[in-house]
């Protein structure tokens, strides 16, 4: 990366990178919390976009449902949505007839270099489909979120997640907390149609400290 970043040194882009962001890279990265607020986003961004936001405190919940998980490159990020999420969550709406919960976790993946392992549940409220059980379930962890509403089409969901977190939360000063992101799709979204489109219509629950 330093290197690549233009530096001479291992050594001379930690000075500079501590100069930034307090700490040097090695503890940035062990870091229980991201703290993008030094970060400067992408010229593509629109940083000026407005989403709907509020600061809540969730209870725990235990939801129902199955796991999926999936790669991503690094040079993929952060332009590029998962094409498998975007179908799932269609899918899922399709065959509970229930709202959808998303709980997801990222971390780089040990047996590849610049790939990202993606963890997601899809769950509802409800244990059973069809008179059939579901065995699978998860917790809701408790706790303060940022919380954000979102209507819109793939590319504009896409667009919004990383909005969220190069501009809004640096811009109100909020420090992301260890913990899944939690998205809550609404039934609505697979019967709203634009442009033979489907159309999303979700609350974003980001944790916070």
């Amino acid at each position: 990366i330093a290197f690549r970043m233009g530096f001479d040194s291992v050594q001379s882009y930690s000075r500079e990178f501590k100069k930034t962001f307090g700490v040097n890279p090695n503890n940035y990265r062990k870091a229980d919390f991201w703290d993008l607020r030094n970060l400067r986003p992408p010229y593509w961004l629109d940083c000026d976009e407005h989403y709907q936001f509020e600061i809540c405190q969730l209870t725990s919940k235990e939801i129902f449902g199955f796991q999926t998980s999936h790669q991503i490159a690094t040079n993929d990020l952060p332009k590029k949505a998962s094409p498998i999420k975007w179908k799932i969550i269609h899918e899922t709406l399709r065959t509970w007839g229930e709202n959808v919960y998303c709980l997801s976790s990222f971390k780089p993946d040990n047996t590849k270099d610049q790939v990202i392992a993606v963890s997601s549940f899809f769950g509802m409220e409800h244990n059973s489909v069809d008179g059939g059980k579901i065995p699978m379930s998860r917790v809701i962890k408790c706790g303060k979120y940022a919380k954000f509403h979102f209507v819109g089409h793939k590319e504009q969901y896409q667009q919004f997640s990383n909005t969220i977190y190069m501009c809004i939360l640096p811009k109100l000063n909020l420090i992301r907390r260890e913990g899944e992101d939690i998205e809550y799709f609404h039934l609505a979204s697979v019967q709203k149609q634009q442009n033979n489109e489907s159309i999303v219509d979700l609350y974003y629950y980001i944790p916070v400290l």
